[in-house]
């Protein structure tokens, strides 16, 4: 309480002023600064995250017809399971099989050609032996052309998976490229997650994560396997990619649902929200009550959760950590405590 002393003058006329009394009036202390507070307890700091995902197959390829041609054969449809390897349709096969025999018989000529001249040594010239050893070469040659081409006329799954699409009908006449089967392997998928950019920190490779759709019950485990290296420029999100064993194949290329995920940043850290953080020209800190009045504490924060802060210096368990009011305070201004709890549950204060 601050007393302030003041001297009371008389008059009774005449001269002079004799002090009659000197009386000591009693005036309030100046007001304190209305605050909430909180007392900080350590806590486990963990990240969960619901994240958009989209079902696409581990593998997708869409076959072509190298060459093109007729159409003689096609052995698979749409749903069709397949194995790597098999024969899904053939294009003009009966000609390029007559081309390569053709080719082998010219190949076999031109090597008993060679083999003649070189059975006359001296006899022959240089000249004509050269001659016979060229021809032999671009006659296997040209066998060896008409052999890949007569197995580029069958169009062959190049992995084990599931007929997506057939393009083609017996009959047609393909052009050279022209798309004939679309295969996709279904035992295991890759989901497509979108992430933005302040969860994205959050993830790292060989992660273990939940999916769920609404197309189907189960709950399907999975780990992360791919993070992207920059956001797309149109979304501004960052895509991640989970592989998902599918060994029933009920997951399908297409279906959406979300990816769950959890982290745990720091054990038996002092984790406060980010709000109640101020950040000065040269230092970033909070206010503390001690005795009812405001401390500025310098802090040290080592991550970030979401809305979360996770303090690595500078508090302790135990702290009275001011919530509301702080911003307008300045080191040692008096405080009147409206209300108080204790942080945090869910980033929440308990009251």
């Amino acid at each position: 309480m601050t007393l302030l002393l003041l001297s009371a003058l008389t008059g009774c006329g005449g001269e002079g002023a004799e002090v009659a009394t000197q009386e000591a009036i009693a005036l309030p202390d100046a007001p304190g600064v209305r605050i909430e507070e909180a007392v900080v307890q350590a806590q486990t700091a963990r990240i969960e995250l619901s994240l958009p995902a989209q079902v696409e197959a581990s593998s997708d390829a869409t076959l072509a017809a190298p060459m093109g041609g007729y159409v003689e054969y096609v052995g698979v449809a749409p749903g069709d399971h397949v194995k790597k390897g098999q024969a899904l349709a053939r294009i003009d096969a009966r000609s390029r099989k007559a081309q390569h025999e053709i080719a082998s018989a010219q190949s076999e000529q031109a090597d008993a050609e060679l083999a003649r001249v070189q059975a006359l040594g001296d006899a022959v010239s240089a000249q004509q032996l050269l001659a016979a050893e060229t021809q032999a070469r671009i006659a296997r040659a040209n066998a060896d052309l008409a052999k890949v081409n007569l197995n580029r006329s069958a169009i062959v799954s190049p992995f084990a998976g599931r007929v997506a699409d057939v393009f083609i009908e017996v009959g047609e006449v393909a052009g050279p490229g022209t798309a004939t089967v679309r295969v996709v392997r279904n035992d295991t998928v890759t989901l497509d997650v979108s992430v933005n950019d302040r969860e994205i920190a959050q993830l790292a490779t060989g992660q273990s994560v939940e999916f769920r759709t609404q197309s189907l019950p189960d709950v399907y485990t999975g780990r992360i396997t791919s993070i992207g290296a920059a956001a797309d420029t149109r979304t501004r999100t960052f895509s991640a990619e989970v592989e998902v064993p599918n060994p029933d194949r009920d997951l399908l290329p297409g279906m959406i649902g979300r990816v769950a995920l959890e982290k745990t940043v720091a054990e038996d850290a002092i984790v406060i929200p980010q709000d109640w953080v101020i950040t000065g020209l040269s230092q970033t800190g909070v206010f503390v009550d001690v005795d009812e009045t405001a401390v500025w504490t310098p802090i040290e924060i080592s991550d970030f959760v979401g809305d979360q802060a996770v303090v690595s210096a500078g508090l302790t368990a135990g702290d009275a950590v001011i919530t509301k009011g702080g911003r307008d305070l300045a080191d040692g201004d008096p405080l009147i405590v409206v209300r108080s709890g204790v942080c945090c549950d869910d980033g929440q204060v308990a009251w």
